[in-house]
């Protein structure tokens, strides 16, 4: 990264009180941008080849995630 260029982050998160938590301590930062916040994982795997984040904060405790593991878990066994 360039020195003077600020990182661009993204945010996924379901709930929007972490969301806008999370989004008012990064502005904080003098080195971070945040270029996107989303409600859902799949608005946020759209985005990214526009927006090019240097960073992702994802909530791994998603519905999103909830349902895909338990469809995969039982495969593995």
């Amino acid at each position: 990264m360039k020195e003077g260029r600020k990182m661009k982050a993204i945010i996924v998160d379901d709930e929007n009180l972490a969301l806008r938590d999370l989004e008012r301590q990064l502005s904080k930062i003098a080195g971070i941008e945040v270029a996107g916040t989303f409600r859902l994982a799949s608005d946020a795997l759209e985005q990214i080849p526009e927006l090019k984040p240097d960073i992702v904060f994802l909530d791994i405790d998603m519905p999103e995630f909830r349902n895909r593991s338990r469809g995969t878990g039982s495969k593995n066994r």
